[in-house]
């Protein structure tokens, strides 16, 4: 199933069902569609939606703090700056900044998109420019976390070099990285485009807070961060590399 507002998919390729997300029939009473990040007319009226939950969260909710919330809008943004690009050079970017996990989701639709303007892409290629390290962060924290001599020993083994490469050269654990805004990354990256919201109207919680993010946050970024990977001891099972998590 595909969700009517961003757009994702539920299933590969193959049909086999993608982990972390869920796609169901809902009712539409109570979803606010005039919202800015919302693929549905105004005044949709149709009963029955399809949507993601993350989509369902975002058009359902009405709370000052979490609206616009980027752990419920993040898909929703991403599809409509995906749905407004409209050269090579845009269009290529915007793929090479999807980790393949996050790729999964848009393939199809993301390719329909790319026909209109002859751009070919799949889901290797081209190749990201972030490793999606959440899965390996949150395995660390769980091992860090426990107490246990045996799975701090084993957290060492499995995280023994600074594996992320920041926007301003400097490495660090995957464990101990800070945070950086996704869509604020993505106005650097495309100045020329409107983004779907404000950075200022977007709303993350960290720890427990709600904050939104420093539109001066990237000022002294490096030009070559995007292609600053290497093998730590030229290990090629130990690559060092921007990441999201």
């Amino acid at each position: 199933m595909i969700c009517q507002n961003c757009f994702r998919t539920n299933t590969d390729t193959n049909g086999v069902l993608l982990n972390n997300i869920e796609v169901l029939e809902r009712l539409s009473i109570g979803m606010h569609f005039g919202k800015a990040l919302s693929s549905f007319p105004h005044n949709y009226s149709e009963p029955i939606v399809i949507t993601c939950n993350e989509c369902f969260q975002m058009l359902t909710c009405n709370e000052k703090n979490s609206l616009n919330a980027w752990e419920f809008s993040w898909c929703s943004f991403l599809w409509k700056l995906m749905k407004s690009l409209d050269t090579d050079n845009d269009l290529y970017l915007m793929w090479k900044l999807l980790s393949v996990s996050l790729r999964k989701f848009w393939l199809t639709s993301y390719q329909s998109v790319c026909r209109e303007y002859d751009v070919m892409i799949s889901l290797n290629s081209p190749p990201s420019c972030f490793e999606d390290i959440t899965e390996k962060g949150n395995h660390i924290d769980r091992l860090n976390s426990s107490g246990n001599l045996l799975n701090l020993m084993q957290s060492c083994n499995e995280n023994c070099y600074c594996s992320v490469i920041c926007p301003w050269g400097c490495t660090e654990f995957v464990d101990e990285c800070g945070y950086i805004s996704f869509n604020r990354f993505l106005a650097v990256k495309f100045p020329h485009k409107k983004m779907p919201l404000s950075n200022k109207s977007i709303n993350i919680k960290y720890n427990n807070k709600w904050n939104r993010t420093d539109s001066n946050i990237f000022i002294g970024i490096r030009p070559d961060y995007l292609q600053s990977s290497y093998y730590f001891m030229d290990k090629m099972q130990w690559r060092v590399q921007p990441c999201i998590r």
